[in-house]
């Protein structure tokens, strides 16, 4: 499923691989999948992830702007 959602231009990222999982990914697994929660910590697997989430973005900028500065 990310795989097909890049093909539609969508860059390939940490961050909207986690957009993917909170947003389109949740609701299909356990909707049309019809897993129970219980049965799959989603919401633990988001929980590790979401410290990393948009953590390398801000990163990037910070080094944008210390390369101007110089």
């Amino acid at each position: 499923m990310y795989i097909e959602k890049l093909n539609t231009g969508v860059s390939p990222s940490f961050n909207t691989f986690y957009e993917f999982i909170e947003e389109e990914y949740k609701d299909f697994f356990l909707q049309e999948k019809q897993v129970r929660e219980k049965n799959f910590a989603l919401a633990n697997f988001l929980n590790v992830l979401e410290p990393y989430y948009k953590m390398l973005s801000n990163l990037g900028n910070i080094q944008e702007k210390q390369k101007h500065e110089l």
